[in-house]
């Protein structure tokens, strides 16, 4: 017998960066999860961009009663927001970066110029 476990999910953006392709992706990561045996989500439903959306995210997971959180790396983005929700939830976390498509890549090298 399986035993399930509860997750949290989150996903942290530059929000000037590209924000309504890393949306469409975050979108897409959620449909897929979603359907994993023996899991419990907890989801962020948008991209967390700012520090108060990030304090808002980490107090949601927090009450979530969670047994490890996912940290989607939207874009490039420091620590500043994964260590809010870190701080406020003393769990494992993982920080999950999903390959981007070689059109992404290309925008993110243009505008690294």
């Amino acid at each position: 017998m399986k035993r399930q476990i509860r997750l949290g999910l989150v996903c942290l953006v530059y929000e000037t960066f590209d924000v309504q392709a890393t949306a469409d992706r975050y979108g897409r990561i959620r449909e897929r999860v979603s359907g994993l045996e023996s899991v419990v989500w907890e989801i962020v439903p948008n991209a967390v961009g700012t520090m108060d959306e990030a304090r808002s995210a980490a107090v949601r997971l927090a009450e979530a009663n969670l047994d490890a959180i996912i940290c989607v790396s939207g874009a490039f983005r420091p620590s500043d927001l994964v260590s809010e929700i870190r701080n406020r939830n003393d769990l494992p976390l993982l920080l999950w970066r999903p390959e981007a498509s070689p059109e992404e890549e290309e925008r993110k090298r243009l505008r690294s110029l």
